[in-house]
């Protein structure tokens, strides 16, 4: 499979400065199985060269089905996640409405069992844009009360 992601802000602005990361979301101590598929599965990533906005995955659908998920233990939650986490364009502004330097999203792209329930088809091209909510930090704008254009008078 060859997943070509573009990732945008809401105003429509490219964001050059981003991390998407797949895992089956156990979120326990065994790391094995995204190790597994960031090393074996996920064949390569290439980067735009002229709008690193752009990246293009391409996943080996084999070792996904046949060896990626029988490393899950739990047979009904065998499927795949995938994460973005991107870096804010300015220290007054965050991505996702969060009050820190850093964000992420997650969201269920493919899964062993349940062809309703994927994204990623086999033998396809996908194109996913990412759209990215960013929003101003209260810092964004300051009134001082010592001014008096600021107090209406």
């Amino acid at each position: 499979m060859q997943v070509v992601v573009h990732a945008v802000d809401d105003h429509g602005n490219d964001i050059a400065d981003y991390f998407i990361e797949f895992s089956d979301g156990s979120g326990g101590e065994d790391r094995r199985a995204a190790e597994f598929f960031h090393t074996e599965v996920l064949e390569s990533v290439r980067l735009n060269g002229e709008n690193p906005a752009y990246r293009c995955f391409f996943v080996d659908r084999t070792d996904l089905r046949t060896r990626y998920y029988p490393m899950i233990d739990d047979a009904a939650g065998r499927h795949l996640l995938m994460t973005i986490s991107a870096v804010p364009p300015g220290g007054n502004v965050a991505y996702f409405g969060g009050k820190t330097h850093s964000a992420e999203a997650v969201v269920s792209v493919h899964r062993e069992s349940g062809r309703d329930k994927r994204w990623f088809r086999r033998n396809q091209t996908h194109y996913v844009e990412i759209v990215i909510p960013r929003v101003p930090r209260d810092e964004v704008f300051r009134l001082r009360g010592d001014d008096e254009e600021f107090r209406g008078t």
